[in-house]
């Protein structure tokens, strides 16, 4: 009988009891071991619904009492950094929710670590496992369009409720309410772009399989941003926005 995989959370919030724990609790090739939230009343919550009994505060706590193979990291942005670097000096393995981190040098870091120790980072991000993106990422890799010259990418929706700009819905799904985090812009690591333009970067570098060379961006308010235009020059000299 294969072992199965030991899998704590950091951060078992909102999105992390609708979509990563889930997924772990229904896998027959993982084990839900450990949850970590500093809310305690919303930790007890969802350390019920999953049947869990091994519920932290403190992340550093978990990774020392309990025996895990990796973790997943779904804490405000700011956070991704320690909690991450922590887990791999632990040996774990780590899937943690975009950013990877809010600056580069911490990336570049965590990278290393990962690389030195021979563990797995993961970046939860979608285009490599929605099925348009791999059929336009066949289109252009196959050479079936010719070579891209131009890509334009857009981004059109109300996010303003979970920064903290308008009233929360009611009816919004999951086991226990969502944060305001993002509307702390040292938390959140800024604002939507850094929230949400990941999922853009990641559709564009995944379906061309090329990496930018140049970057340019204008934003409504580069501290807390709502609106945000970016401009990529391609390796290839293909100019997206």
């Amino acid at each position: 009988m294969n072992k199965k995989i030991r899998i704590g959370v950091i951060g078992a919030g909102s999105f992390a009891s609708r979509r990563h724990i889930p997924i772990v609790v229904q896998s027959p090739d993982a084990e839900l071991v450990a949850l970590c939230r500093r809310n305690k009343e919303m930790l007890k919550k969802v350390a019920e619904h999953f049947k869990c009994d091994n519920i932290f505060t403190d992340y550093k706590e978990m990774l020392d009492s309990v025996q895990m193979d990796g973790v997943i990291i779904a804490t405000p942005h700011a956070l991704h950094y320690e909690n991450a670097k922590l887990a791999l000096e632990k040996g774990l393995h780590v899937l943690v929710e975009k950013p990877l981190t809010v600056k580069t040098k911490e990336a570049e870091e965590i990278a290393k670590i990962a690389n030195d120790k021979g563990l797995i980072v993961v970046v939860a991000l979608n285009p490599p496992y929605w099925q348009h993106t791999n059929y336009v990422r066949e289109l252009i890799q196959s050479g079936e369009i010719g070579e891209i010259e131009e890509v334009n990418i857009s981004w059109i929706g109300n996010a303003e409720h979970v920064f903290g700009l308008a009233p929360m819905p009611d009816n919004l799904p999951g086991i226990v309410p969502p944060t305001i985090f993002r509307g702390d812009s040292k938390l959140g690591g800024g604002g939507h772009f850094i929230d949400s333009g990941s999922h853009l970067l990641s559709e564009l570098f995944w379906t061309t399989g090329l990496n930018a060379c140049e970057i340019n961006a204008i934003m409504d308010n580069p501290e807390f941003d709502m609106r945000t235009i970016m401009s990529v020059k391609l390796e290839n000299s293909a100019l997206c926005n």
